[in-house]
């Protein structure tokens, strides 16, 4: 692909990086609206301004013809200062969003290698990310970068109306995936 170039992202990129979210956010709404609401805005312009301006943060791009096509949302994080927990800073990756019509196409990986490349200047050696259980695709791309599980989280919902409609979800979901 032509024109193709990693960057931090920037003020500007606001409505490119709000249009890569919705699709990631549709994904978790659908799997997840016990969760999630069903919402018209994602998040506002100052939070994503402030995310942008956070000193602590990596927020990278790939631009291809002049458009953010994908994303990594990432921050600098420290350990709380307990005694039972070694101090250490590490890499949180909030986000990494690729283009529905740009995936498969290496852009995730070149982000990733993006970071680490960043993160060995600051000497930060740990990379950290949350995955819900029902994003196999995503599963399968961080364990390919040599990612593995750190801790399991676990929940159990007691209210049965909220249990039948999980069910729900998950059932349709699975019709939809084996059309």
């Amino acid at each position: 692909m032509k024109d193709v170039v990693i960057r931090n992202l920037k003020l500007a990129d606001y409505d490119d990086v709000y249009d890569l979210e919705k699709q990631v956010y549709n994904i978790h709404y659908i799997y997840r609206s016990d969760i999630y609401n069903d919402v018209n805005s994602l998040f506002p312009k100052e939070f994503y301004n402030s995310i942008i301006k956070d000193n602590d943060a990596i927020n990278i791009g790939i631009e291809c013809n002049k458009e953010i096509v994908a994303v990594l949302l990432a921050s600098i994080k420290e350990t709380n200062n307990i005694s039972i927990v070694k101090k250490r800073r590490f890499c949180f990756i909030d986000d990494i969003v690729v283009d529905k019509s740009y995936r498969r196409k290496g852009f995730a990986k070149r982000l990733f290698e993006e970071l680490k490349l960043r993160l060995k200047k600051l000497n930060v050696q740990d990379i950290e990310l949350v995955v819900w259980p029902f994003n196999k695709e995503a599963i399968g791309f961080y364990e390919s970068l040599g990612m593995s599980v750190k801790n399991l989280r676990y929940e159990l919902k007691t209210c049965e109306d909220i249990k039948t409609e999980i069910m729900e979800i998950k059932t349709s979901q699975k019709a939809k995936e084996k059309q």
